[in-house]
């Protein structure tokens, strides 16, 4: 549900709703039920809103998410036992929500016994390739480490101009988060509605170059990949980069990658490849407390800690900076910028992550043909090799095309 969790919500209670009275009405199983798609998109909200944080992507994408009690009668039609135990973990009546939802979900809670995952199942990546969203976590239905990626496009109406943008939570806490919008006022759905700072790039966890981000409408593609021995998520945004003079393309290459070290922390790498030398930047925001130190980054919530590690193929710069909300009355996010120092033409700006580790470290050796990252976390040292195009391989004609 390319709208995000809180529109999946309002949009598949009533097609819940309708199917399931229908078959009342009729006394006859619908084939609605029976499809792949509709068993899927019940575990869509749960992926993307673990403890009930919303961690999807365009308007209020970061609400506290509540179920609503015909996502339980759903999943009791189709015997989905274990999305009622993810439901049982995240709809307490106790929580900020409306009472009659509560009521609801008291009154119609199916009468079976629900059964919670174990043994690791949901863990590892998964990637919603219909709208290009992926989720990684190191377990399921409460992970201790969670990552959400951003790809697909940006056609329809709730986008913001977000690709390749991601969140973190640690413990279900928010350590990375992206800044989104909390009210919507006549410009919010305006022409004017992408000159607003929460629709902007540079209020996303994404690449800048030359200042901005991509341009909108964007599309990025995204697919599940090994690299050196681990999951990866990678994403090409490259056609949504217009650059140059005219809406020219001046961007050869523009991706991430996300290499998940098996829940132990996260490897992002990216690569820019321009027709001419620019100023490139990767940014990440937090309403979390900061702590910049000469090894990288701590943040800091609650008792969750996520630690931050950086790496370069060229001169790089760690600086930090705040938002300007639209409201302000809201508090701004502060945002963690690492960046070149000059102007280059290609450039890979590595980031390592992981929750509760002192001691982090991250280096990069970058040649003409591949990058190689290495990452240390505790006494574990970790090695990924990827092509500039964060391929496995080096593809013949790409060599020949440099």
């Amino acid at each position: 549900w390319g709208e995000g969790v809180a529109y999946w919500n309002y949009g598949m209670r009533y097609a819940f709703m309708f199917l399931l009275s229908l078959e009342r009405a009729l006394g006859r199983r619908h084939s609605a039920f029976e499809s792949e798609g509709t068993r899927r998109t019940i575990y869509f909200p749960l992926d993307f809103a673990p403890y009930g944080l919303s961690c999807g992507f365009g308007d209020i994408g970061d609400t506290v998410w509540t179920p609503v009690a015909v996502h339980y009668a759903a999943a009791e039609r189709m015997g989905a036992l274990d999305v009622i135990a993810c439901l049982d973990a995240v709809a307490k009546p106790d929580r900020e929500s409306s009472w009659p939802t509560s009521a609801e979900i008291l009154a119609l809670h199916p009468r079976v016994e629900s059964r919670s995952q174990s043994g690791g199942k949901g863990a590892g990546i998964k990637l919603y390739s219909g709208i290009g969203w992926a989720r990684a976590a190191d377990s399921w239905p409460r992970p201790h480490f969670y990552v959400s990626v951003r790809g697909g496009h940006t056609r329809g109406p709730h986008n913001s101009a977000d690709l390749l943008s991601w969140h973190a939570l640690v413990d279900g806490r928010r350590m990375i988060w992206s800044c989104t919008n909390h009210e919507y006022l006549d410009t919010t759905f305006s022409d004017r509605r992408f000159d607003m700072a929460e629709m902007r790039p540079d209020t996303k966890n994404t690449i800048l170059i030359g200042g901005v981000g991509m341009s909108h409408p964007g599309e990025a593609r995204i697919e599940c990949i090994n690299i050196s021995g681990f999951d990866s998520i990678r994403v090409d945004a490259t056609s949504a980069y217009r650059l140059g003079y005219c809406g020219c393309q001046m961007a050869r290459f523009v991706g991430r990658l996300f290499t998940w070290l098996n829940g132990a922390g996260l490897i992002v790498l990216d690569t820019v490849e321009l027709e001419q030398p620019n100023r490139i930047e990767s940014r990440i925001h937090t309403h979390a407390e900061v702590k910049v130190e000469a090894t990288g980054v701590e943040i800091r919530s609650g008792d969750a800690t996520l630690r931050l590690a950086f790496a370069a193929s060229a001169p790089a710069i760690l600086a930090q900076s705040f938002t300007a909300p639209t409201n302000p009355q809201e508090e701004p996010a502060r945002v963690i910028r690492w960046a070149t120092r000059g102007v280059d033409p290609r450039v890979a700006l590595g980031m390592l992550a992981a929750p509760d580790c002192d001691i982090l470290g991250l280096d990069m050796l970058a040649t003409e043909e591949r990058i190689v990252v290495n990452a240390k976390i505790g006494a574990r040292a970790y090695s990924v090799e990827a092509t500039w195009h964060l391929l496995p391989e080096c593809e013949p004609e790409d060599k020949e095309a440099r």
